[in-house]
């Protein structure tokens, strides 16, 4: 059977905490990360933790309290909450669970408030994979097929120089949201997470003055790209500035979680 959705989870080992006495131990682990499915795509919000405790008898139960932040089928930005309670064996490094959801999306709503999906939790070497599994048969959506369909077969081709630029900035920091501004009207394709070559083949289709690139890192830092005078270049404050401000009165610039001139830049040097 394939898992419906599946949940790649990552430990902030960093911020893990724990008390234990006689009678058994808690230990609560920060979470992060992020979930790409036909129904529902996003990011683990701050916040999102799996507590885990063990009795005097040695059983060990896990309950992870998700919300994730994204859009559902119809590309509506919605919330997704999950929470997964467990039991672990020990020893064993898969355990199953019992899944509840809670969402603002009216399509997430319909389709997981039905008490029939269960649960499969990985545990990987940087966290967890939780595999959410329907015991009844879901609908897929066709227009999330469509979509991929049409991602295929327009696959992208990277530049020697993109590349050259991508393994920069990803050696500084991994990129956790791009964003290809097609247009003046803000006309954007956004991909949370985007791999190096991805993200490089995104930088190779830059052309002409209202084509920019917009990535966030994982320092929270703003990278912004445009094809300059023959050349991809940072995009100089005053010109992002005006940029920006004729985006926003067709009621784009906001893709990120506060405006983009809000953020550090971090620049590629050309």
């Amino acid at each position: 059977m394939e898992p419906m959705m599946t949940i790649h989870v990552q430990v902030d080992t960093r911020n893990i905490s724990h008390v234990q006495n006689m009678y058994g131990k808690v230990t609560m682990f920060p979470l992060k990360g992020n979930i790409d499915s036909v129904f529902f795509k996003g990011n683990i919000v701050t916040g999102s933790s799996d507590v885990q405790t063990e009795d005097a008898a040695g059983i060990c139960r896990s309950q992870a309290k998700i919300m994730m932040e994204g859009v559902d089928n119809m590309e509506k930005p919605c919330r997704l909450y999950m929470e997964n309670n467990s039991i672990i064996a020990v020893g064993k490094n898969t355990f199953a669970g019992c899944p509840v959801f809670l969402s603002d999306s009216s399509y997430l709503t319909e389709l997981l408030e039905r008490p029939v999906y269960r649960t499969e939790t990985q545990i990987t070497p940087v966290g967890r994979e939780i595999r959410v599994y329907s015991l009844k048969e879901v609908e897929v959506p066709v227009n999330i097929h469509v979509e991929k369909k049409e991602e295929e077969e327009n696959e992208l081709v990277a530049s020697e120089e993109a590349l050259e630029i991508m393994n920069s900035i990803y050696n500084h920091s991994y990129v956790k949201r791009l964003v290809f501004v097609g247009d003046m009207k803000g006309t954007a394709k956004i991909i949370d997470h985007p791999e190096l070559f991805e993200a490089a083949g995104y930088l190779t289709q830059l052309s002409g003055s209202y084509q920019l690139l917009f990535m966030l890192n994982e320092l929270d830092q703003m990278i912004a790209l445009g094809y300059i005078s023959g050349r991809v270049r940072d995009i100089e404050q005053d010109a992002l500035s005006i940029l920006l401000s004729v985006m926003k009165e067709y009621g784009k610039e906001d893709w990120f979680e506060k405006p983009i001139s809000q953020y550090e830049r971090y620049r590629i040097g050309r």
